[in-house]
């Protein structure tokens, strides 16, 4: 499995609110996607910056959902290009229940 961390500016007009908005509206296509693991949706109010952390099955499904057309889109919403980095996950815990 990889981890990719996907970081991109946000634009200082948008609130936390609107932030958390624009990423539930999001949820829905990823969620159909049977190459996604896990992600989880990043958001840093002090240096107006946001992202994800996503667990894919492999790199090439990675590459392919976060492609050329979905970066431009990011960079419309949010107000500028994201970043990318990737790496290997041999090992996940997830302590979810523990939420409930």
């Amino acid at each position: 499995m990889i981890t990719e961390v996907v970081m991109f500016p946000i634009r200082k007009d948008l609130t936390r609110e609107q932030v958390v908005e624009l990423y539930k509206s999001a949820v829905p296509a990823p969620r159909a996607n049977p190459e996604l693991v896990h992600e989880s949706y990043l958001y840093d109010a002090e240096r107006n910056r946001g992202g994800g952390i996503y667990v894919w099955k492999t790199i090439d499904a990675a590459k392919r959902r976060h492609d050329s057309e979905w970066c431009a889109r990011m960079a419309q919403i949010f107000g500028g290009e994201p970043t990318f980095e990737y790496f290997e996950t041999p090992v996940i815990n997830d302590y979810a229940a523990r939420l409930e």
